[in-house]
This record gives structure tokens, sequence and C-alpha cells, in this order.
């Protein structure tokens, strides 16, 4: 697996949808329709991994 490169990939919300801007380079190829769906946990793994820990250590400590 090759390391995480933090800032590769833009987002920005056009009429509800996700329009998401990958750096070249990572290999990320749409689907029919310029669809990334495929890619959505690898695009923002470590931002999912970020909010998880948030979230979990928010509920750990309002119910201690």
């Amino acid at each position: 697996m090759k390391p995480l490169r933090p800032g590769a990939v833009a987002v920005r919300c056009e009429q509800g949808l996700a329009v998401t801007y990958p750096a070249p380079g990572l290999d990320v190829r749409p689907m029919a329709g310029g669809s990334l769906h495929y890619y959505d946990f690898a695009l923002f793994y470590a931002d999912i991994r970020a909010n998880a820990a948030l979230r979990a250590s928010a509920w750990l400590k309002a119910h201690r």
C-alpha cells in the first residue's frame, strides 16, 4: 500500500454533489459518467479515520 498523501484530494459541493479533484499521479480513473464512487473510502480514509476517532472520544467523554 502506498503512503497517504495529505492534501492530494480536493472536494467541493456543487448542487448537492461532492465534486472531487484528485492530484495527478494518484491513478484514479472515473467510472462511466465520471463517478469516483469506487474510491470513496480510499480517497478520504484519513479524514474518515480522524472523524471516527473524534466522535468516539466525544461519546466516551459524555458517557463516563
